[in-house]
């Protein structure tokens, strides 16, 4: 597969897992563009993904659901969690923030917003 349709994959594992945890309010963020134009163009997606790609879609559908483009040098935290996802197997989450990235959040900015 091409590190787009993994990505891809990955977004959409992430969605159906959210679908099911009923966390029906989801922004995602995203550094390819090729990913966030996939949300409003299907013919993008590989045809091999496709199958699971209208079965996502479905699951958008009943969610408050936002895709947007994010400069990948924006957004350090995302870059970490795709560092850590390399040296692991399998599936895994957390309930509240990892340790290696809370040092990217500033309690002010969020105490402020």
């Amino acid at each position: 597969m091409s590190a787009f349709d993994v990505e891809l994959l990955g977004k959409m594992r992430a969605i159906k897992t959210l679908y099911h945890r009923n966390w029906l309010n989801f922004w995602l963020g995203s550094d390819s563009m090729l990913e966030v134009n996939a949300f409003s163009n299907s013919d993008i997606v590989t045809w091999h993904l496709s199958n699971i790609w209208f079965n996502c879609m479905k699951l958008i559908n009943s969610m408050n659901f936002v895709v947007s483009h994010i400069f990948r040098e924006g957004n350090q935290c995302t870059d970490s969690l795709a560092n850590f996802s390399i040296t692991i197997q399998g599936l895994f989450s957390w309930k509240s923030s990892p340790s290696f990235v809370t040092s990217f959040f500033d309690s002010k900015q969020v105490r402020n917003a």
